[in-house]
């Protein structure tokens, strides 16, 4: 993502935290970049927390997205097992995903794509099994916009917004 998108992301994504925090919600963040996806804060009431581990985050470099949605499965699974009666999932991302799930990078080109696409699929199942609501933010300009974005919300069964070049114009600040 440009420098742009990723400062008009984490603001959606801070708005979001200040709305948690009104209604008291419990949030988690996973970062997935590079090689993998990193739990960076477990289910937690703490905005102020997530905030500031967001202000810090690191962005850029290879898209694990099948990483990131593991770890969402493990997270969800456990805030089922803990009693929590709804669990959303909000991704943001360009929808890029290019590292396949550990101990399979040895594929190249289309059959590396094609891994991570049913890996993706696989995984937007189980979410969708486990009950997950999930909302994908699409961080693509418009003019740049591939689909994949849209893609993504559809093997997770959820809704799909591009981000807004301002937080106001959209459902994400609402």
């Amino acid at each position: 993502m440009a420098a742009n998108r990723i400062a008009q992301a984490k603001g959606a994504l801070a708005q979001l935290l200040r709305r948690s925090y009104v209604n008291r919600d419990r949030v988690a963040l996973i970062a997935f970049r590079e090689a993998g996806a990193e739990l960076l804060l477990p289910p937690s009431n703490s905005a102020s927390r997530a905030r500031a581990l967001l202000d810090a985050l690191p962005v850029g470099g290879a898209t694990p997205l099948a990483s990131g949605l593991l770890r969402a499965l493990e997270v969800a699974r456990r805030a089922a097992d803990g009693g929590s009666k709804r669990v959303s999932l909000v991704v943001f991302t360009d929808g890029r995903a290019n590292v396949p799930l550990a101990g399979r990078a040895s594929a190249g080109g289309d059959a590396r794509r094609e891994r991570v696409r049913d890996e993706i699929q696989t995984l937007g199942a189980s979410l969708r099994k486990a009950g997950v609501a999930s909302l994908v933010v699409d961080t693509q300009h418009g003019f740049t916009a591939d689909g994949r974005g849209r893609t993504l919300a559809g093997a997770l069964g959820g809704d799909y917004v591009r981000l807004p070049r301002s937080l106001t114009e959209s459902s994400i600040a609402n």
